[in-house]
């Protein structure tokens, strides 16, 4: 992903249940400042896939490579996937 500093940029991603039960997924970053979640939690249907937004806002951003983490967690709070993202933040 690259964005210039001092916006907001919008990307969607599908994700895919591969559970054969009904499970609730949590969205979580490790850059919560830089990439947010829209919806940050997925109630899904075995094998079901959604679509995810995720929102990168640069505004407060200096120039440089962000590595972001998308955690994927049960309804636990457990991970049960980790993402990574990186994102290249330029004037």
């Amino acid at each position: 992903m690259e964005l210039p500093v001092g916006t907001v940029a919008n990307k969607k991603i599908t994700y895919t249940n591969p559970y054969q039960h009904f499970r609730t997924f949590t969205l979580r970053s490790n850059q919560p400042w830089l990439v947010h979640f829209t919806p940050p939690r997925l109630q899904m249907p075995a094998g079901a896939t959604r679509p995810v937004g995720l929102t990168f806002d640069a505004r407060a951003a200096t120039p440089g490579i962000v590595d972001a983490l998308m955690f994927v967690n049960d309804d636990e709070d457990k991970t049960e996937e980790c993402l990574k993202i990186r994102v290249r933040i330029y004037k």
